[in-house]
Protein backbone atom coordinates (compact mmCIF):
# COMPACT_ATOMS: atom_id res chain seq x y z
CA UNK A 1 0.00 0.00 0.00
CA UNK A 2 1.37 3.55 -1.11
CA UNK A 3 1.36 6.05 1.85
CA UNK A 4 1.76 9.78 1.87
CA UNK A 5 4.08 11.48 4.24
CA UNK A 6 1.81 12.00 7.48
CA UNK A 7 1.06 14.97 9.11
CA UNK A 8 1.39 13.62 12.51
CA UNK A 9 3.71 10.65 14.74
CA UNK A 10 2.23 7.76 13.67
CA UNK A 11 1.31 4.42 16.10
CA UNK A 12 3.09 1.37 14.60
CA UNK A 13 1.92 -1.78 16.16
CA UNK A 14 4.12 -5.01 15.68
CA UNK A 15 2.58 -8.34 13.97
CA UNK A 16 4.55 -10.86 16.14
CA UNK A 17 2.08 -14.42 15.99
CA UNK A 18 3.52 -17.16 14.23
CA UNK A 19 0.37 -18.65 12.47
CA UNK A 20 -1.88 -16.83 10.12
CA UNK A 21 -4.90 -17.13 12.34
CA UNK A 22 -3.51 -15.75 15.50
CA UNK A 23 -1.58 -13.12 13.31
CA UNK A 24 -4.96 -12.61 11.61
CA UNK A 25 -6.23 -11.74 15.30
CA UNK A 26 -3.05 -9.38 15.78
CA UNK A 27 -4.11 -7.61 12.91
CA UNK A 28 -7.63 -6.78 13.89
CA UNK A 29 -7.20 -5.93 17.19
CA UNK A 30 -4.69 -3.57 15.98
CA UNK A 31 -7.09 -1.90 13.85
CA UNK A 32 -9.58 -1.48 16.38
CA UNK A 33 -6.95 0.31 18.61
CA UNK A 34 -6.38 2.56 15.77
CA UNK A 35 -3.41 1.66 15.18
CA UNK A 36 -1.66 3.36 12.13
CA UNK A 37 0.62 1.23 10.51
CA UNK A 38 1.54 -2.11 11.22
CA UNK A 39 5.16 -3.42 11.31
CA UNK A 40 4.95 -7.42 10.10
CA UNK A 41 7.95 -9.57 12.34
CA UNK A 42 8.23 -11.99 8.89
CA UNK A 43 10.97 -13.78 11.19
CA UNK A 44 8.55 -14.51 13.97
CA UNK A 45 5.70 -15.00 11.27
CA UNK A 46 7.30 -18.02 9.76
CA UNK A 47 4.34 -20.28 9.62
CA UNK A 48 1.65 -17.83 8.55
CA UNK A 49 0.65 -16.55 5.30
CA UNK A 50 2.30 -13.44 5.20
CA UNK A 51 1.31 -12.44 1.68
CA UNK A 52 -2.47 -12.97 2.66
CA UNK A 53 -2.42 -10.73 5.51
CA UNK A 54 -0.69 -8.16 3.86
CA UNK A 55 -3.62 -8.12 0.87
CA UNK A 56 -6.30 -8.13 3.63
CA UNK A 57 -5.18 -5.22 5.89
CA UNK A 58 -6.46 -2.23 5.54
CA UNK A 59 -3.16 -0.49 7.62
CA UNK A 60 0.13 0.41 5.49
CA UNK A 61 2.84 -2.47 6.51
CA UNK A 62 5.99 -2.38 7.37
CA UNK A 63 7.83 -5.73 6.80
CA UNK A 64 11.25 -6.84 8.00
CA UNK A 65 12.58 -10.18 8.31
CA UNK A 66 15.19 -9.32 11.21
CA UNK A 67 18.18 -11.85 11.51
CA UNK A 68 19.51 -13.19 14.82
CA UNK A 69 22.67 -10.81 14.93
CA UNK A 70 20.39 -8.16 15.10
CA UNK A 71 17.83 -9.22 17.73
CA UNK A 72 15.57 -11.29 15.39
CA UNK A 73 15.10 -14.91 15.03
CA UNK A 74 15.75 -15.13 10.82
CA UNK A 75 17.94 -18.46 11.16
CA UNK A 76 18.60 -18.93 7.69
CA UNK A 77 21.22 -17.53 5.28
CA UNK A 78 21.25 -13.86 4.05
CA UNK A 79 20.77 -15.05 0.83
CA UNK A 80 17.33 -16.77 1.78
CA UNK A 81 16.38 -13.75 3.96
CA UNK A 82 17.00 -11.84 0.73
CA UNK A 83 15.25 -13.82 -1.72
CA UNK A 84 12.34 -13.87 1.21
CA UNK A 85 12.31 -9.72 1.06
CA UNK A 86 12.21 -9.90 -2.70
CA UNK A 87 8.69 -11.72 -2.28
CA UNK A 88 8.30 -9.92 0.00
CA UNK A 89 8.66 -6.27 -2.58
CA UNK A 90 6.08 -8.19 -5.19
CA UNK A 91 3.68 -7.74 -2.88
CA UNK A 92 3.72 -4.34 -1.86
CA UNK A 93 4.08 -3.12 1.32
CA UNK A 94 4.34 0.37 2.34
CA UNK A 95 7.87 -0.35 3.86
CA UNK A 96 11.15 -2.92 4.41
CA UNK A 97 13.15 -2.35 7.21
CA UNK A 98 16.65 -3.26 6.92
CA UNK A 99 19.94 -3.17 8.80
CA UNK A 100 22.55 -0.84 8.19
CA UNK A 101 25.40 -3.14 9.33
CA UNK A 102 23.84 -5.50 6.66
CA UNK A 103 23.53 -2.86 4.22
CA UNK A 104 27.19 -1.30 4.15
CA UNK A 105 28.56 -4.68 5.35
CA UNK A 106 27.62 -6.45 1.67
CA UNK A 107 27.79 -4.99 -1.92
CA UNK A 108 25.59 -7.48 -3.02
CA UNK A 109 22.92 -6.48 -0.25
CA UNK A 110 23.29 -3.04 -0.68
CA UNK A 111 23.00 -3.45 -4.92
CA UNK A 112 19.87 -5.87 -4.09
CA UNK A 113 17.83 -3.37 -1.47
CA UNK A 114 18.16 -0.46 -3.51
CA UNK A 115 17.01 -2.35 -6.46
CA UNK A 116 13.52 -3.27 -4.68
CA UNK A 117 12.85 0.22 -2.73
CA UNK A 118 13.53 3.33 -2.62
CA UNK A 119 14.61 6.54 -0.82
CA UNK A 120 10.49 7.97 -1.13
CA UNK A 121 7.32 7.23 0.88
CA UNK A 122 5.02 8.19 -1.58
CA UNK A 123 6.54 6.05 -4.59
CA UNK A 124 5.95 3.02 -6.59
CA UNK A 125 8.31 0.75 -4.77
CA UNK A 126 8.06 0.10 -1.17
CA UNK A 127 10.17 2.95 1.18
CA UNK A 128 13.47 1.81 2.64
CA UNK A 129 13.39 2.21 6.00
CA UNK A 130 17.45 1.81 7.07
CA UNK A 131 17.61 1.02 10.57
CA UNK A 132 20.04 0.61 13.45
CA UNK A 133 19.95 -0.87 16.55
CA UNK A 134 22.02 -1.37 19.50
CA UNK A 135 20.31 -3.70 22.50
CA UNK A 136 22.67 -2.71 25.03
CA UNK A 137 23.36 0.67 25.09
CA UNK A 138 23.72 4.20 23.62
CA UNK A 139 26.86 4.22 21.05
CA UNK A 140 29.54 6.37 22.28
CA UNK A 141 29.80 7.08 18.18
CA UNK A 142 25.91 7.49 17.63
CA UNK A 143 26.81 11.04 15.64
CA UNK A 144 28.95 8.66 13.38
CA UNK A 145 26.52 6.33 12.36
CA UNK A 146 23.52 8.66 11.90
CA UNK A 147 26.10 10.66 9.41
CA UNK A 148 26.42 7.35 7.29
CA UNK A 149 22.91 6.45 7.62
CA UNK A 150 22.26 9.77 6.54
CA UNK A 151 24.16 9.32 3.10
CA UNK A 152 22.03 5.46 2.22
CA UNK A 153 19.07 5.90 -0.05
CA UNK A 154 16.66 5.87 3.13
CA UNK A 155 13.26 7.06 3.06
CA UNK A 156 13.08 6.89 6.68
CA UNK A 157 16.27 6.66 9.05
CA UNK A 158 15.65 4.64 12.22
CA UNK A 159 17.69 4.52 15.27
CA UNK A 160 16.99 2.46 18.31
CA UNK A 161 19.28 2.18 21.07
CA UNK A 162 18.54 0.63 24.98
CA UNK A 163 18.78 3.62 27.79
CA UNK A 164 20.56 2.61 30.38
CA UNK A 165 19.55 5.28 32.02
CA UNK A 166 16.89 7.90 31.45
CA UNK A 167 19.74 9.69 30.61
CA UNK A 168 20.44 7.87 27.31
CA UNK A 169 16.87 9.95 26.05
CA UNK A 170 18.54 13.12 25.49
CA UNK A 171 21.21 12.48 22.66
CA UNK A 172 18.56 10.72 20.98
CA UNK A 173 16.16 13.59 21.45
CA UNK A 174 18.40 15.96 19.33
CA UNK A 175 19.55 13.59 16.71
CA UNK A 176 15.63 13.92 16.49
CA UNK A 177 14.68 17.82 16.66
CA UNK A 178 17.33 17.91 14.21
CA UNK A 179 16.30 15.49 11.30
CA UNK A 180 16.26 16.71 7.93
CA UNK A 181 14.41 13.62 6.86
CA UNK A 182 11.53 11.35 8.02
CA UNK A 183 13.03 9.10 11.20
CA UNK A 184 12.11 6.40 13.96
CA UNK A 185 14.09 7.49 17.01
CA UNK A 186 13.64 5.36 20.09
CA UNK A 187 14.99 4.18 23.23
CA UNK A 188 14.43 0.63 24.31
CA UNK A 189 13.93 -0.14 27.82
CA UNK A 190 12.21 1.17 30.86
CA UNK A 191 14.24 4.13 30.78
CA UNK A 192 13.88 4.94 27.40
CA UNK A 193 9.63 4.58 27.34
CA UNK A 194 9.74 8.30 27.56
CA UNK A 195 10.99 8.51 24.37
CA UNK A 196 8.31 6.12 22.86
CA UNK A 197 5.63 9.33 24.23
CA UNK A 198 7.93 12.35 23.37
CA UNK A 199 8.36 11.07 19.81
CA UNK A 200 4.66 12.77 19.20
CA UNK A 201 6.07 15.99 20.51
CA UNK A 202 9.29 15.84 18.38
CA UNK A 203 7.58 15.24 15.54
CA UNK A 204 9.29 11.81 14.35
CA UNK A 205 7.80 9.46 11.86
CA UNK A 206 6.26 7.26 14.35
CA UNK A 207 6.44 5.22 17.18
CA UNK A 208 6.14 1.67 18.34
CA UNK A 209 3.73 0.23 20.69
CA UNK A 210 2.11 -2.79 21.03
CA UNK A 211 -1.04 -5.00 21.70
CA UNK A 212 0.04 -5.96 25.11
CA UNK A 213 4.03 -6.64 26.89
CA UNK A 214 3.28 -10.15 25.53
CA UNK A 215 3.02 -9.19 22.25
CA UNK A 216 5.86 -6.77 22.19
CA UNK A 217 8.64 -6.66 20.06
CA UNK A 218 11.13 -4.80 21.44
CA UNK A 219 11.71 -3.80 25.48
CA UNK A 220 9.42 -0.72 26.93
CA UNK A 221 7.08 -0.80 24.23
CA UNK A 222 3.67 0.65 25.41
CA UNK A 223 0.90 -0.38 24.49
CA UNK A 224 -1.25 1.26 22.01
CA UNK A 225 -4.56 1.74 24.26
CA UNK A 226 -2.19 3.48 26.89
CA UNK A 227 -0.31 5.59 24.73
CA UNK A 228 -3.86 7.18 23.53
CA UNK A 229 -5.97 6.93 26.98
CA UNK A 230 -3.17 7.70 29.67
CA UNK A 231 -1.30 9.98 27.44
CA UNK A 232 -3.41 11.27 25.23
CA UNK A 233 -1.58 10.76 22.31
CA UNK A 234 -3.71 12.27 19.64
CA UNK A 235 -3.72 15.51 21.48
CA UNK A 236 0.31 15.96 21.48
CA UNK A 237 1.93 17.91 19.17
CA UNK A 238 5.27 20.14 18.76
CA UNK A 239 2.97 23.30 20.97
CA UNK A 240 2.61 20.48 23.67
CA UNK A 241 3.81 21.60 27.39
CA UNK A 242 5.57 18.78 29.47
CA UNK A 243 5.29 17.63 32.48
CA UNK A 244 6.15 14.74 34.87
CA UNK A 245 6.76 13.16 38.40
CA UNK A 246 10.29 12.30 39.24
CA UNK A 247 10.84 9.72 41.68
CA UNK A 248 12.66 6.54 42.30
CA UNK A 249 10.42 3.58 42.30
CA UNK A 250 7.60 5.04 40.53
CA UNK A 251 5.61 1.89 39.31
CA UNK A 252 3.37 2.67 42.10
CA UNK A 253 2.58 6.35 40.97
CA UNK A 254 -1.09 7.05 39.51
CA UNK A 255 0.02 11.26 39.18
CA UNK A 256 0.27 10.46 35.29
CA UNK A 257 -3.24 9.36 35.12
CA UNK A 258 -4.63 12.50 37.31
CA UNK A 259 -2.65 15.04 36.04
CA UNK A 260 -3.37 13.99 32.22
CA UNK A 261 -6.73 13.18 32.65
CA UNK A 262 -7.08 16.63 34.27
CA UNK A 263 -5.45 18.79 30.79
CA UNK A 264 -7.75 16.54 29.40
CA UNK A 265 -10.72 18.06 31.26
CA UNK A 266 -9.61 21.64 30.83
CA UNK A 267 -8.91 21.48 26.93
CA UNK A 268 -4.99 22.02 28.21
CA UNK A 269 -2.49 21.50 26.17
CA UNK A 270 0.03 19.59 28.56
CA UNK A 271 1.42 16.39 29.20
CA UNK A 272 2.35 14.05 32.01
CA UNK A 273 5.27 11.71 32.19
CA UNK A 274 6.80 9.54 34.81
CA UNK A 275 10.69 10.34 35.08
CA UNK A 276 12.52 7.18 36.46
CA UNK A 277 15.32 8.83 38.30
CA UNK A 278 18.21 7.14 40.65
CA UNK A 279 18.29 8.38 44.34
CA UNK A 280 21.82 10.52 43.82
CA UNK A 281 21.81 14.54 43.52
CA UNK A 282 24.09 14.18 41.02
CA UNK A 283 22.00 12.08 38.85
CA UNK A 284 18.96 14.74 39.77
CA UNK A 285 20.88 17.57 38.68
CA UNK A 286 21.94 15.73 35.56
CA UNK A 287 18.70 15.44 34.62
CA UNK A 288 17.59 18.69 35.13
CA UNK A 289 20.34 20.62 33.35
CA UNK A 290 19.91 17.88 30.19
CA UNK A 291 15.97 18.78 30.42
CA UNK A 292 16.19 22.30 30.65
CA UNK A 293 18.99 22.82 27.97
CA UNK A 294 16.82 21.69 25.42
CA UNK A 295 14.35 24.16 24.98
CA UNK A 296 12.56 22.29 22.31
CA UNK A 297 11.20 19.85 24.88
CA UNK A 298 8.98 22.79 26.68
CA UNK A 299 9.60 21.45 30.08
CA UNK A 300 7.37 23.66 32.33
CA UNK A 301 6.52 21.74 35.80
CA UNK A 302 7.51 18.55 38.36
CA UNK A 303 6.21 16.93 40.67
CA UNK A 304 8.56 15.33 42.79
CA UNK A 305 8.68 12.60 45.01
CA UNK A 306 10.18 9.94 47.13
CA UNK A 307 13.56 10.27 47.15
CA UNK A 308 14.12 13.92 45.36
CA UNK A 309 12.31 16.01 47.51
CA UNK A 310 15.29 17.45 49.59
CA UNK A 311 17.38 17.39 46.21
CA UNK A 312 14.91 19.33 44.42
CA UNK A 313 15.63 22.01 47.02
CA UNK A 314 19.03 21.89 46.89
CA UNK A 315 19.09 22.38 42.96
CA UNK A 316 16.45 25.35 43.03
CA UNK A 317 19.23 27.07 45.46
CA UNK A 318 22.49 26.53 43.63
CA UNK A 319 20.39 27.86 40.05
CA UNK A 320 19.01 31.16 42.69
CA UNK A 321 15.63 29.92 41.97
CA UNK A 322 12.58 31.41 43.88
CA UNK A 323 11.51 28.78 46.53
CA UNK A 324 8.08 29.60 48.84
CA UNK A 325 8.34 30.23 52.15
CA UNK A 326 6.75 27.09 53.42
CA UNK A 327 9.23 25.08 51.29
CA UNK A 328 12.12 26.69 52.52
CA UNK A 329 10.70 26.34 56.14
CA UNK A 330 9.80 22.56 55.47
CA UNK A 331 13.31 21.99 53.78
CA UNK A 332 12.13 20.28 50.87
CA UNK A 333 10.48 20.46 47.47
CA UNK A 334 7.61 18.57 46.11
CA UNK A 335 6.59 20.85 43.62
CA UNK A 336 8.66 22.69 40.57
CA UNK A 337 7.41 25.27 38.00
CA UNK A 338 9.58 26.15 35.19
CA UNK A 339 8.37 29.39 33.00
CA UNK A 340 8.71 29.59 29.16
CA UNK A 341 11.74 32.02 29.89
CA UNK A 342 13.42 29.29 31.61
CA UNK A 343 12.95 30.88 35.56
CA UNK A 344 12.51 28.18 37.96
CA UNK A 345 10.13 27.78 41.55
CA UNK A 346 9.80 25.64 43.73
CA UNK A 347 6.81 24.83 46.15
CA UNK A 348 5.87 22.57 48.84
CA UNK A 349 2.01 21.34 48.85
CA UNK A 350 1.95 18.59 51.12
CA UNK A 351 1.96 20.56 54.18
CA UNK A 352 -1.59 22.37 54.18
CA UNK A 353 -2.73 18.49 52.09
CA UNK A 354 -1.29 16.44 54.71
CA UNK A 355 -3.16 18.39 57.78
CA UNK A 356 -6.40 18.78 55.91
CA UNK A 357 -6.80 15.29 55.01
CA UNK A 358 -5.68 14.36 58.49
CA UNK A 359 -8.34 17.06 60.21
CA UNK A 360 -10.51 16.41 58.03
CA UNK A 361 -10.94 12.30 58.18
CA UNK A 362 -10.38 12.64 62.04
CA UNK A 363 -13.22 14.75 62.27
CA UNK A 364 -10.96 17.45 64.38
CA UNK A 365 -9.49 21.31 62.88
CA UNK A 366 -6.30 21.88 62.79
CA UNK A 367 -6.59 23.73 66.28
CA UNK A 368 -7.49 20.69 67.58
CA UNK A 369 -3.65 19.13 67.45
CA UNK A 370 -2.73 21.61 70.05
CA UNK A 371 -1.10 19.80 73.31
CA UNK A 372 -2.01 16.60 70.83
CA UNK A 373 1.05 13.59 71.20
CA UNK A 374 1.33 12.27 67.46
CA UNK A 375 3.61 9.65 66.26
CA UNK A 376 5.28 10.33 63.24
CA UNK A 377 7.01 7.32 61.58
CA UNK A 378 9.64 8.09 59.21
CA UNK A 379 12.01 11.16 58.17
CA UNK A 380 11.48 11.75 54.67
CA UNK A 381 10.31 14.65 52.41
CA UNK A 382 6.33 14.18 53.06
CA UNK A 383 7.71 13.59 57.16
CA UNK A 384 9.24 17.13 57.23
CA UNK A 385 6.07 18.69 55.72
CA UNK A 386 3.84 17.05 58.40
CA UNK A 387 6.15 17.47 61.44
CA UNK A 388 6.55 21.05 59.83
CA UNK A 389 2.82 21.40 60.26
CA UNK A 390 2.25 19.45 63.22
CA UNK A 391 4.34 21.39 65.32
CA UNK A 392 3.23 24.93 64.27
CA UNK A 393 0.03 23.82 64.58
CA UNK A 394 1.60 22.86 69.24
CA UNK A 395 0.96 19.07 68.49
CA UNK A 396 3.80 17.64 70.39
CA UNK A 397 5.10 15.44 67.74
CA UNK A 398 7.45 12.20 68.20
CA UNK A 399 9.56 10.94 65.39
CA UNK A 400 10.34 7.17 64.71
CA UNK A 401 12.86 6.43 61.84
CA UNK A 402 14.62 3.96 60.53
CA UNK A 403 18.10 6.21 60.71
CA UNK A 404 18.04 7.14 64.00
CA UNK A 405 20.41 10.06 62.92
CA UNK A 406 17.57 11.31 60.46
CA UNK A 407 14.98 11.84 63.29
CA UNK A 408 17.06 12.92 65.25
CA UNK A 409 18.22 15.92 62.84
CA UNK A 410 14.76 16.39 62.09
CA UNK A 411 13.20 16.26 65.66
CA UNK A 412 15.81 19.31 66.45
CA UNK A 413 15.00 21.39 63.37
CA UNK A 414 10.96 21.68 64.30
CA UNK A 415 10.96 21.39 68.21
CA UNK A 416 9.90 17.77 67.98
CA UNK A 417 11.44 14.54 69.93
CA UNK A 418 13.37 11.93 68.20
CA UNK A 419 12.37 8.12 69.62
CA UNK A 420 14.12 5.20 69.03
CA UNK A 421 12.43 2.82 66.55
CA UNK A 422 12.23 -0.22 68.63
CA UNK A 423 10.43 1.89 71.53
CA UNK A 424 7.49 2.50 68.96
CA UNK A 425 5.63 -0.20 70.24
CA UNK A 426 5.26 1.52 73.74
CA UNK A 427 4.42 5.28 72.39
CA UNK A 428 1.61 6.72 74.20
CA UNK A 429 0.57 8.79 70.60
CA UNK A 430 -2.23 8.25 70.02
CA UNK A 431 -2.44 9.45 66.64
CA UNK A 432 -0.18 7.64 64.51
CA UNK A 433 0.86 8.84 61.10
CA UNK A 434 2.75 6.86 58.40
CA UNK A 435 4.60 8.54 56.46
CA UNK A 436 7.17 5.80 55.09
CA UNK A 437 6.82 3.50 51.67
CA UNK A 438 5.84 0.45 53.80
CA UNK A 439 2.77 -0.97 52.86
CA UNK A 440 3.15 1.12 49.37
CA UNK A 441 2.18 -1.05 45.87
CA UNK A 442 3.42 -3.21 45.04
CA UNK A 443 4.68 -4.20 48.47
CA UNK A 444 1.66 -4.50 50.07
CA UNK A 445 1.61 -6.76 52.77
CA UNK A 446 4.18 -4.56 54.85
CA UNK A 447 2.59 -2.29 57.52
CA UNK A 448 4.96 -0.41 59.81
CA UNK A 449 3.36 -0.43 63.22
CA UNK A 450 3.24 -3.53 64.94
CA UNK A 451 -0.63 -4.57 64.84
CA UNK A 452 -0.89 -5.90 68.97
CA UNK A 453 -0.53 -2.08 69.78
CA UNK A 454 -3.08 -0.38 67.37
CA UNK A 455 -6.76 0.79 69.58
CA UNK A 456 -9.79 1.91 69.16
CA UNK A 457 -8.93 5.46 71.08
CA UNK A 458 -6.44 5.54 68.07
CA UNK A 459 -6.33 8.11 64.81
CA UNK A 460 -4.16 5.99 62.34
CA UNK A 461 -3.54 8.56 59.20
CA UNK A 462 -1.64 6.60 56.35
CA UNK A 463 0.15 8.97 53.50
CA UNK A 464 0.32 5.81 51.09
CA UNK A 465 -2.67 6.31 48.73
CA UNK A 466 -1.41 3.05 46.08
CA UNK A 467 -3.43 1.14 48.01
CA UNK A 468 -6.26 3.18 49.93
CA UNK A 469 -6.64 0.68 52.16
CA UNK A 470 -3.14 -0.43 53.26
CA UNK A 471 -2.20 -3.21 55.56
CA UNK A 472 -1.96 -0.97 58.53
CA UNK A 473 -5.38 0.60 58.16
CA UNK A 474 -7.16 -2.79 57.42
CA UNK A 475 -5.64 -3.57 60.46
CA UNK A 476 -6.67 0.07 62.39
CA UNK A 477 -10.28 -1.16 61.14
CA UNK A 478 -10.14 -4.05 63.01
CA UNK A 479 -8.36 -2.71 66.08
CA UNK A 480 -11.42 -0.05 66.00
CA UNK A 481 -9.36 3.34 65.63
CA UNK A 482 -10.29 5.59 62.96
CA UNK A 483 -8.10 5.93 60.19
CA UNK A 484 -7.20 8.71 57.17
CA UNK A 485 -5.59 6.92 53.88
CA UNK A 486 -3.65 8.72 52.20
CA UNK A 487 -6.22 9.44 48.84
CA UNK A 488 -7.36 13.02 50.35
CA UNK A 489 -4.03 13.98 50.84
CA UNK A 490 -3.19 12.71 46.93
CA UNK A 491 -5.46 14.95 45.63
CA UNK A 492 -5.41 18.38 47.80
CA UNK A 493 -1.18 18.18 46.68
CA UNK A 494 -1.99 17.10 43.39
CA UNK A 495 -4.44 19.82 43.15
CA UNK A 496 -2.46 22.98 44.00
CA UNK A 497 0.58 21.48 41.85
CA UNK A 498 -2.59 21.36 38.69
CA UNK A 499 -2.99 25.36 39.26
CA UNK A 500 0.53 26.69 39.92
CA UNK A 501 1.57 24.92 36.61
CA UNK A 502 -1.89 26.30 34.86
CA UNK A 503 -3.05 29.07 36.44
CA UNK A 504 -6.46 27.42 36.33
CA UNK A 505 -8.69 25.80 39.23
CA UNK A 506 -8.00 22.00 39.21
CA UNK A 507 -10.43 19.86 37.97
CA UNK A 508 -10.82 18.14 41.50
CA UNK A 509 -13.60 16.37 40.84
CA UNK A 510 -12.07 14.56 37.68
CA UNK A 511 -8.88 13.72 40.02
CA UNK A 512 -11.25 11.97 42.46
CA UNK A 513 -12.65 9.78 39.84
CA UNK A 514 -10.00 8.70 37.74
CA UNK A 515 -8.24 7.94 40.96
CA UNK A 516 -11.13 5.80 41.98
CA UNK A 517 -11.48 3.94 38.74
CA UNK A 518 -7.72 3.11 39.07
CA UNK A 519 -7.56 1.68 42.13
CA UNK A 520 -11.14 -0.16 42.31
Amino acid sequence: MIMSLPQRTLLAVPITAADTVLARQQILSAQAARADILEFRLDLMADSDWSALLAETSLPVIATARPTDQGGEFAGSESQRLDLLKKVAQARPAFIDFEFPHFIGSAKAREFISSITCDSIDADKPGLIMSFHDFESVPSNLDDIVSQISDTPAAVVKIVCFAQSIQDNFSLFDFAHQASRPSIILAMGQAGQISRVLAAKLGTFLSFSCLSTAESSAPGQISVDRLRSLYRWDRISRSTAVYGVIGFPLGHSLSPAIHNAAFEDIGFDGLYLPFLIEPAYERFAAFMDSFLAREFLDLRGLSVTIPHKENALRYLQQHNAFIDPPAQRIGCVNTIVISPDGNLAGYNTDLDAALDALTAGAGISHADLAGRAVAVLGAGGVARALVAGLTAAGADVFIYNRTAERARSLAEEFGATAIDLAELPQTTARIIVNCTSLGMHPDTGASPFPCRCLSSDMIVFDTVYNPPRTRLLTQAVQAGAKTVNGTDMFINQAARQFSLWTNQPAPVHIMHQVLKDVLL
